[in-house]
């Protein structure tokens, strides 16, 4: 910024900027009312003119409407709702409440000695001297000669403006008229463009009704609107957002993807509607939409189906948005497309004695993780887990208790488990301590690293996803003559042995992290000793099957 010879800097928010020929006009919002304003200007716009003279009479007026519309937000606080578009009809009653005000104003301006304080002050600071009062009342002569110049020029102003679609010079003062009707929005609210078009034309309106009240007609200021502005439709997209944005609630990536791939399925339907408008009759239509599309799985027909109720609960009883989710109870139900079976000792045999395995010859692939691709099938094998639980294990993860070593698998340090159930401490099994695991933490775990696997990258929301594609697309195809199972069907590898071996449900599923359940259906949580867990651990072997210890601590 630059000070002009003849003018104080910023006075009354007056400025030269050193990028611009023209004088600008400035205001910073209040401390007290800064939550309102997304910068710390509350309005910034060039005045148009090089001439001190007339730039001072315009920045006076701003100044003053200014100083007026901050009191009025300190004596009536408002709650504002940011929408997410505008529609003609808000459009249309914002350039409404735009004319009201500014003619409000204008009006306040010619009557009331306390409105025109602030411009004679400023003309007497000028060094106009004081205005002489008319001896009939009502305002000073000067002042109202400076007010009919300044209207003639913003008419002009804009004038010019909407001739040449000048949207963006009426943004500030449709967001004001906004916050008179308790919203907010931004430049890329959709429907802004309609609105800001509208806003140009109400501009040109209130400065020519203000002209003519300077000539002497009658303008009378619209009277306020009885009721707000139409409100639109809530959306189901609008609960998706609430729900995605829902405080204290961390969502992972893997499953806001899944809800928005639902929804997006929901807004392709031809029958969707705003919520307020949903029925059962079209849940059981967008049933039949979804299971007519060849495209997707029984599986995942199910899951879309189910997570456009999840957000249509959502909105009923979190958000309150309507009186009920009027989709219970309908469902696709799925059988499992291709049943995984367990691992035969031939294919496990063919695994195991890739080189990877017989001579510890590490992946160079990234998504592979170097040391996490030996370890991770071995584990996978032994214990049941799932992949994604595997790749997300920390050093600290292994650990000693009541003289056991054993796997921690939980939701610390950003972890995320399918479920409250796959939270769980399952034993070491002997076989794995003697290829040398608790000696490979021990090494990770000297070198100060977090993970267990420090080479191995993951996925924000989907931890397995480059492990799983290396598992299945390159280590498994690297099998000939023999087609192998995916990494899942470990777990079912291990639990048939379990079975076999006579141990119960319930410490089966204490070890691979399922939910038991009880004849009613409802979840069980009866404890499982240590001592069960071993036991349960120690039944899974694998006669036949040759594992050499290649690993060796540096």
């Amino acid at each position: 910024m630059t000070k002009n010879s003849d003018m104080p800097a910023k006075q009354n928010g007056l400025v030269r900027r050193k990028d611009s020929t023209v004088y600008w006009f400035e205001i910073r919002a209040p401390k007290d009312l800064a939550h309102i304003y997304p910068s710390r200007y509350a309005h910034r716009v060039s005045l148009g003119t090089r001439d001190p003279k007339e730039a001072k009479v315009k920045a006076a007026q701003l100044w003053a409407e200014w100083q007026a519309r901050f009191e009025q937000q300190r004596c009536k606080p408002l709650t504002f709702e940011k929408v997410t578009e505008i529609t003609p009809e808000m459009a249309t009653a914002l350039a409404e409440t735009m004319i009201r005000e500014s003619l409000a104003a204008d009006e306040r301006l010619r009557t009331n000695p306390t409105e025109q304080a602030p411009l004679l002050r400023w003309m007497q600071g000028v060094g106009k001297g004081e205005p002489t009062p008319h001896p009939q009342g009502g305002m000073p002569d000067e002042l109202a000669d400076m007010l009919e110049s300044m209207n003639s020029e913003h008419d002009q102003e804009s004038g010019k403006a909407l001739a040449r679609g000048r949207l963006d010079s009426v943004l500030p003062a449709l967001q004001y008229a906004g916050q008179k009707l308790g919203i907010v929005f931004d430049r890329k609210t959709p429907g802004v463009d309609a609105a800001l078009a509208a806003a140009l034309k109400a501009r040109k309106i209130a400065t020519e009704a203000k002209v003519r009240r300077d000539q002497g007609h009658i303008v009378e200021t619209p009277a306020a609107a009885s009721k707000s502005p139409p409100a639109r439709a809530r959306k189901l997209r609008d609960a998706f957002d609430q729900w995605r944005k829902s405080v204290g609630v961390t969502r992972d990536a893997g499953t806001v993807r899944a809800k928005e791939l639902a929804l997006e399925d929901y807004e392709a339907f031809p029958g969707a509607t705003p919520l307020d408008a949903i029925t059962r009759e079209q849940g059981h239509q967008f049933k039949a939409w979804i299971l007519a599309k060849a495209t997707l799985a029984p599986k995942t027909k199910h899951q879309r189906l189910t997570d456009v109720k999840t957000l249509i609960k959502y909105a009923a009883q979190e958000l309150e948005w309507i009186p009920r989710s009027p989709w219970v109870g309908i469902d696709i139900e799925y059988g499992v497309t291709t049943p995984r079976k367990p691992w035969t000792p031939a294919q496990l045999s063919a695994l195991f004695s890739l080189p990877l395995f017989a001579e510890y010859s590490l992946p160079h692939l990234a998504k592979a993780g170097a040391d996490a691709g030996y370890w991770i099938p071995l584990l996978g094998l032994f214990t049941g887990a799932r992949m994604g639980e595997l790749c997300q294990l920390r050093t600290t993860d292994i650990h000693e208790e009541d003289g056991i070593w054993g796997i921690a698998i939980n939701d610390d340090d950003g972890k995320s488990v399918k479920t409250s159930a796959a939270v769980r401490w399952v034993p070491v099994h002997s076989e794995l301590a003697r290829l040398g695991l608790l000696e490979y933490a021990d090494t990770v775990r000297k070198a100060k690293h977090a993970s267990l696997w420090p080479n191995l990258s993951l996925m924000d929301g989907k931890p397995s996803h480059g492990f799983s594609a290396w598992f299945n697309s390159t280590l498994c195809k690297s099998v000939k003559d023999i087609a192998l199972p995916d990494f899942h069907s470990f777990r079912h590898t291990v639990r048939t042995k379990m079975h076999k071996a006579g141990i119960s449900e319930r410490v089966q599923d204490a070890i691979t992290g399922h939910e038991a359940r009880g004849s009613e259906g409802t979840v069980t949580y009866t404890h499982v000793d240590h001592a069960d867990r071993v036991r349960a651990i120690e039944s899974v072997n694998y006669p036949g099957l040759v594992l050499r210890r290649v690993y060796s601590a540096p």
